[in-house]
């Protein structure tokens, strides 16, 4: 055509038919710049690199329609910047889908377009790069993903990992088996680690994540083997230096800490402690360790190995800690305190920051209080093995009839008074009853069921309200849930059709409190698809019948909208499979809307008060002209009732006209907005 001169251009389109210029006006392989076109050959990526008012969207759009139409794509993705950018510029946009496939139809609930051919595309979002995973589409069409953040330039690979122990890094492999590793392995320190078998890893340099510093692996240093040096002209392996300064100081033979005439002194400093473990009976004090301890000393920490008497003849022994030290006293056998034997009966009297008794310990000495009285913050726990007794009431029965605890626990729990004030059980079956005295049962069912929460009254008492107090648009809320795991706390996914939550709402028949009379069922729609963060669902309304029988009404998905389930007799308005709004009378359709995508023309069904006589059906919207179109099905016709001849003709001759109206049998009266009525003849 550009080849073409001027006037040969002309001619050439003045021929054309009107069918070919449509044809030629429509077809972007003849419009369209060779840029525009998808590649020739076998490839996987096209880049379509260009500015604003390229054509970019335009050959995306085309190249997707023409896919369609051809049946080579079935399962497409549409990625734009967000979901707002990929609906206002790749669907609805001036040189979107819609704009070049006549078939294309699209959901913007469901985020998807839809044609005719049953070919989907999927609406995809590059902020959410997650959700792109796992759909398995034919064909990507990937419009204006921005580079960088913020505009300005950046370009930053990313790798995100769901939580701290989990690992993002690059794994270098030798035939499939792991070698190195570079990443946040484990945890959020940078690791350098090699393997030698893909089985074993070692921690090369390890960059700490709170300071900054580096962690570099080296061969440990556990012992220092110095054989025939000195240290202090003493030799090592005979005796110890005369004097030194030694953070660890081991001697591979004996080593006499006592020269004669001359003291020796172990001082740690700070926190440090003095160890003596001798391998057999040693002296301290001029007293064996292992048989009686010294006759006086003061020991940060004294263990005897064998028997230590604490109580040497005519001597008192006194174990005093200083600060918040304590005295632990844990005889292997029976002891001794206060010529008390422990594991026995207590002291008549004394002040002990903990004390444990091997045996029974009786703390109600005959005709003597036992008080226990913790001072601050400190509380009293009793947890007897077996049912003791507190105030003469046995515990882990029923609990005493007035105390005032910091913390109580038992098997079970029960107010146990007699007035009709509200009480609160937690019986052993794990349920909370809540309630006036007698006024629920444990083993009371209501719709089936034993609740393991139970609320009773004769008034407002037996209501249940939730109320959020939050400076924020969000209300309180109830969420009734379903997980198909047998063990609480673990996972297991819903099935499609699977029960989410059930809200039954039952009464008394007379005989039990079964009886539900209307229900509310939350399922997992049937033949939906559940994967992480998504559980398509499905509302179905049912209620009891005359015959005693429940029966589902109405379902509500996002699919299909809402969907009546059982016909009554009653008129009532539904939606079918092919999104039209029905009206339907004992089951039958009476009167149909069908849907039209983007519509701005519709029909307008006006009454009239008493006395106008005029009821208007008329076309309405933005268009300044609009036709009303009454079409038949297959060979029927358009009915307009009309009057019969003998009445129209008499009418007729008395205005005067002549000719052949008299032989005219039927006609149709119309009447115009000044309400004169005009006759047309039915032939």
């Amino acid at each position: 055509m550009l080849a073409l001169s001027p006037g040969k251009r002309q001619r050439f389109l003045a021929e054309l038919s009107d069918d070919e210029v449509g044809f030629l006006l429509q077809d972007w392989q003849f419009w369209a710049r060779d840029e525009q076109l998808a590649p020739d050959g076998d490839w996987r990526i096209w880049l379509f690199l260009g500015g604003r008012g390229a054509g970019k969207t335009r050959a995306g759009a085309e190249w997707i329609a023409e896919g369609v139409r051809g049946g080579r794509m079935r399962r497409i993705a549409l990625v734009g910047a967000t979901h707002n950018d990929a609906r206002s510029v790749m669907i609805e946009g001036e040189s979107g889908l819609l704009s070049v496939s006549n078939t294309a139809v699209y959901q913007p609930a469901n985020r998807r377009v839809l044609w005719t051919g049953g070919a989907i595309a999927t609406v995809l979002s590059a902020d959410e790069a997650d959700s792109i995973r796992g759909h398995q589409f034919d064909h990507v069409w990937a419009d204006d993903i921005p580079t960088g953040s913020g505009g300005t330039g950046d370009v930053r690979a990313t790798l995100s990992k769901q939580a701290s122990g989990n690992t993002a890094s690059f794994l270098f492999q030798d035939n499939f088996s792991g070698r190195a590793e570079v990443g946040l392995a484990g945890d959020d320190n940078f690791h350098f680690k090699v393997s030698p078998d893909g089985a074993t890893w070692h921690d090369a340099i390890v960059l700490t994540a709170s300071s900054g510093l580096a962690t570099v692996a080296q061969a440990a240093i556990t012992s220092a083997d110095i054989n025939g040096g000195t240290i202090d002209a003493t030799a090592i392996g005979s005796t110890t230096p005369a004097g030194g300064a030694f953070t660890t100081l081991i001697a591979s033979g004996a080593a006499n800490l006592s020269p004669a005439s001359a003291n020796v002194t172990l001082s740690p400093s700070g926190t440090g402690t003095v160890a003596i473990n001798p391998a057999a009976t040693g002296a301290m004090n001029n007293v064996a360790v292992g048989a009686t301890t010294a006759a006086s000393g003061a020991f940060t920490s004294l263990t005897a190995s064998g028997a230590a008497n604490l109580s040497p003849a005519s001597a008192n022994v006194t174990l005093s800690p200083t600060g918040i030290g304590t005295v632990a006293i844990n005889p292997a056998a029976t002891g001794a305190m206060n010529n008390v034997a422990i594991g026995a009966t207590t002291p008549a009297s004394g002040a002990f920051t903990t004390l444990s008794a091997n045996g029974a310990a009786n703390l109600s000495p005959a005709n003597a209080a036992v008080t226990l009285s913790p001072t601050g913050s400190g509380t009293v726990t009793l947890n007897p093995a077996t049912a003791g007794t507190m105030n003469n009431v046995a515990i882990g029965g029923a609990a005493p009839l007035a105390a005032t605890f910091t913390s109580f626990q038992s098997n079970a729990f029960k107010d146990s008074k007699t007035t009709a004030s509200t009480t609160v059980q937690a019986d052993t079956a794990g349920r909370l009853l809540i309630g006036p005295n007698g006024g629920f049962s444990t083993s009371l069912t209501v719709a089936g069921n034993q609740a393991g929460f139970q609320v009773a009254g004769t008034n407002a008492s037996a209501n249940m309200s939730n109320m959020r107090y939050a400076a924020s648009a969000t209300g309180s809320s109830m969420t009734l849930a379903h997980s198909r795991a047998a063990t609480i706390g673990s996972f297991a996914t819903v099935a499609a059709a699977d029960q989410l939550g059930v809200l039954d709402f039952a009464g008394d028949d007379g005989t039990t409190y079964n009886t539900i009379g209307a229900q509310i069922r939350g399922l997992a729609i049937a033949g939906g698809t559940i994967s992480t963060g998504i559980i398509p669902g499905q509302i179905v309304l049912a209620a009891m019948n005359g015959s005693g029988a429940l029966t589902d009404l109405a379902k509500v998905d996002a699919t299909a909208g809402l969907t009546a389930v059982t016909q009554v007799s009653t008129p009532k308005v539904t939606s079918n499979a092919a999104s039209a709004l029905d009206l339907q009378t004992s089951g039958g359709t009476q009167f149909e809307i069908a849907h039209t995508a983007s519509s701005v023309n519709y029909l307008q069904a006006t009454g009239s008060a008493s006395g106008a006589g005029t009821a208007t059906l008329a076309a309405a919207g933005s268009d300044s002209n609009i036709d009303v179109v009454l079409t038949p099905k297959g060979s029927g016709a358009v009915r307009l009732t009309t009057v019969a001849n003998g009445s129209v003709a008499t009418a007729l001759s008395s205005l005067g006209p002549t000719g052949s109206h008299a032989t005219v049998q039927e006609w149709f009266a119309v009447k115009n907005a000044s309400g004169t009525v005009r006759y047309i003849p039915a032939f």
